[in-house]
């Protein structure tokens, strides 16, 4: 994963990104390997207690957001690891829509403004996406094959990562804003 970031973070330089903030956001939120990300970097490590959760740290005026390492969510069958927040939620809707953690967190970033540049994880997650917003760039770097993943080579993943983050960087932001929902209709957990 920290290969994966460090990638996604050079990408973002080579497109001219001087000040790049990394919200470590996946379980307990001290994954990465802080040493092994560039020394521009700033890392914001464990869950403080921002109501913003995963996407601590964002603020209004933020270029774009990256996300790596996004899963499937709860409900979908394109990931092994799907899941939404939690491991006991079945699925998350919003507007009648099955809801990865991907839509929560951009939905978020389209509060503040904030363009979506790049989503790396599972296929369908990738793919959904897509279907929302085709010029956000996505790399798939494995699909779901039941309780079961089929993961391209790591070093290949970091290439690709690398270069969608700095295509990803030079594109409009206006381009690669998340649709917002408009207004919400209530959420479904279950």
């Amino acid at each position: 994963m920290t290969k994966e970031v460090n990638a996604a973070c050079l990408g973002a330089m080579e497109a001219g990104c001087d000040e790049i903030l990394v919200k470590d956001a996946h379980d307990s939120a001290c994954n990465l390997i802080p040493e092994m990300l560039p020394e521009e970097v700033r890392i914001f490590r464990g869950w403080g207690t921002d109501i913003m959760s995963m996407m601590a740290g964002l603020e209004k005026g933020y270029d774009g957001v990256i996300f790596t390492g996004y899963h499937s969510a709860a409900g979908m069958d394109t990931n092994p690891l799907s899941h939404t927040m939690n491991t006991r939620n079945n699925y998350v809707k919003i507007n009648g829509i099955i809801c990865p953690e991907l839509m929560l967190n951009s939905l978020t970033a389209a509060y503040l403004n904030v363009p979506v540049r790049l989503v790396t994880g599972d296929k369908g997650l990738c793919d959904w996406m897509k279907a929302i917003n085709p010029n956000i760039e996505t790399v798939a770097v494995s699909e779901g094959c039941g309780r079961g993943s089929i993961s391209i080579h790591p070093n290949k993943a970091l290439k690709l990562i690398q270069a969608a983050a700095k295509r990803a960087m030079e594109k409009q932001a206006k381009d690669c804003m998340f649709p917002p929902a408009g207004s919400f209709q209530g959420g479904d957990f279950f």
